[in-house]
């Protein structure tokens, strides 16, 4: 059963707080002085005292300090009660006796007369919060030993772990060899003052996630200035009220763990992004044998002579379906290798026109069987330099073209134009084929997606070709568009920079 001592002169008082904590299943003792205080707490070893201020003989704020700090070291009931929960029960509430309570070691601070059931509250919120921050480390800066010792008190009594230091130095030795969630920091003090010591703890030991709230008599905009431009997190003013403190605290302890949460779900999201990339990646390339070898002995019955027109028409479907599936493959593996290349690719100066040559060259293939003309055409004087990398280039290229000739019914044109403007060398494959419906325009580069149709000759998409490419142009600080009409053709146009 929880213990209450009412210390109080007033025996109404007294008979009052009695009956409510009694009601509430409280064990109550009371004594009108704090000087039977004294007395009584070793004896009955009291889990929470309400204390008035305004005593004959001793005063609450006297006794308070008292009990928590002793008198020259020497604690009257002994230091193991020194801890014992307080809450000051007084006619006198204004501002500036609440801060002197707290500053003597107030847990709770409530005006006379108690309205009902607030006693009961408060001693349920010392009692409940006692372990508010378990597991919370502190760290607390000040060259006044009260101060430390009041602070360290009133942290310790929320379940908090509290190291102290007198002065910076020792701070930055405590830092490099515990692990701390907050530091509370004075500003003024010698030798290093807290500025000084919120700067080494930022850049030098890079903590740079961990609360640093100030504790400071000074309101001026230069201090201020000063110490949120070290690096600090927030400040609070002296003399201290504890209510505040917390709720500081609170705020800033939650808002570290929630980005620690944040910071370690990325780091897992991250793992499980490269072992879905390495999974794939593996997968990719062992689906890849295999399916060469179908190709190449669907290949080797297409040579025989004595086939019927049906054996043929089913070889055939079996070598369109494995190069869509090995063109699936294909794609996959670029994907993949783009997202797990982030960071900026390496660029140097490329002759855009060599390039396209060799892309057209590649290509034949893909346009003779359906008659299509293949052009390249360059309207830049000189070589068309640009700012790109060989290899995104010619899969940008290729895939370009490929899709175009894949769109483009039998005898029709594709052309591959170069041009210049303003820095930037401009690149259009145009083609003549059936054009793309406006209403896939927008979602063209998405992944996945082939703008539900098929190529004129039955051609397949896997639907990552343009999305692959877009990602190529964009790591090379370049831009893509396209512009298309229904039965018409279809321009896609890539600009990138030239050589500085």
């Amino acid at each position: 059963m929880t213990r209450i001592l009412i210390v109080d002169d007033s025996l109404t008082v007294r008979k009052l707080v009695r009956r409510e904590m009694e009601q509430d299943g409280f064990e109550v003792f009371d004594v009108s002085n704090a000087q039977e205080a004294i007395t009584k707490i070793p004896q009955i070893k009291p889990d929470v005292i309400t204390l008035d201020v305004e005593m004959p003989g001793m005063n609450g704020f006297d006794f308070c300090r008292l009990l928590r700090f002793g008198q020259e070291g020497e604690f009257p009931v002994g230091q193991e009660f020194s801890q014992i929960p307080v809450i000051f029960l007084t006619a006198n509430a204004n501002l500036e006796m609440r801060t002197h309570g707290f500053e003597v070691g107030a847990d709770e601070y409530l005006t006379k007369p108690p309205v009902q059931g607030e006693i009961q509250a408060a001693v349920s919120r010392i009692l409940s919060k006692r372990n508010h921050f378990f597991e919370v480390t502190a760290l607390v800066v000040d060259d006044s030993a009260m101060v430390r010792s009041l602070l360290e008190r009133v942290l310790t009594h929320e379940g908090i772990t509290v190291f102290t230091a007198s002065q910076g130095k020792k701070a930055l030795t405590i830092l490099k060899t515990q692990e701390v969630d907050i530091i509370l920091t004075d500003l003024v003090m010698p030798e290093m003052d807290g500025v000084e010591l919120c700067r080494k703890i930022r850049k030098e030991l890079g903590m740079m996630e961990i609360p640093i709230l100030f504790l400071t008599s000074a309101a001026n905009k230069e201090s201020l200035l000063d110490i949120f431009q070290a690096g600090a997190t927030d400040y609070l003013l002296k003399p201290l009220v504890t209510e505040e403190l917390f709720a500081r605290m609170n705020v800033h302890l939650r808002e570290k763990k929630l980005k620690e949460e944040l910071f370690s779900k990325v780091q897992q999201l991250n793992e499980a992004n490269r072992i879905k990339d390495d999974f794939l990646s593996i997968a990719s390339h062992d689906l890849r044998s295999p399916l060469n070898g179908i190709l190449g002995f669907a290949q080797l019955l297409e040579m025989e002579e004595d086939l019927s027109p049906d054996a043929r028409e089913y070889i055939s479907y079996i070598q369109n379906s494995g190069r869509f599936l090995l063109a699936l493959i294909n794609d996959l593996l670029d994907l993949s290798r783009l997202q797990a290349e982030r960071e900026e690719i390496f660029l140097t100066e490329v002759d855009l026109y060599k390039l396209s040559e060799t892309a057209i060259g590649n290509l034949k293939h893909m346009a003779i069987p359906k008659k299509i003309q293949l052009t390249l055409i360059n309207e830049v004087s000189g070589v068309p330099w640009v700012w790109g990398n060989v290899n995104a280039l010619t899969q940008v290229l290729n895939n370009l073209l490929s899709n175009a000739i894949k769109f483009t019914p039998s005898g029709g044109q594709v052309i591959l134009s170069l041009n210049q403007e303003k820095g930037v060398v401009i690149a259009k494959v145009r083609d003549t084929g059936i054009g793309i419906p406006p209403k896939n325009l927008d979602k063209l580069f998405d992944k996945f997606t082939s703008a539900g149709q098929e190529g004129t000759a039955g051609e397949k998409s896997t639907g990552l070709g343009l999305h692959i490419t877009k990602n190529q142009v964009e790591r090379m600080q370049g831009e893509i568009s396209v512009e298309s009409t229904l039965g018409m053709g279809t321009i896609f146009t890539v600009s990138l920079p030239q050589p500085k």
